[in-house]
């Protein structure tokens, strides 16, 4: 973010961390969009 490398990025974290990841990216980079996208078993087929 710092070296001017643009995404998108996508990072793939466990559901049980998914809203503490979230809550540190709006910490440490208020101005990056952030999306959580959320999935089971059945949504993916």
């Amino acid at each position: 973010y710092t070296q001017q490398i643009h995404g998108p990025f996508l990072v793939v974290v466990p559901l049980s961390t998914i809203t503490n990841w979230a809550r540190e990216f709006r910490r440490w980079l208020p101005d990056m969009n952030v999306v959580m996208y959320v999935g089971n078993r059945a949504s993916r087929e």
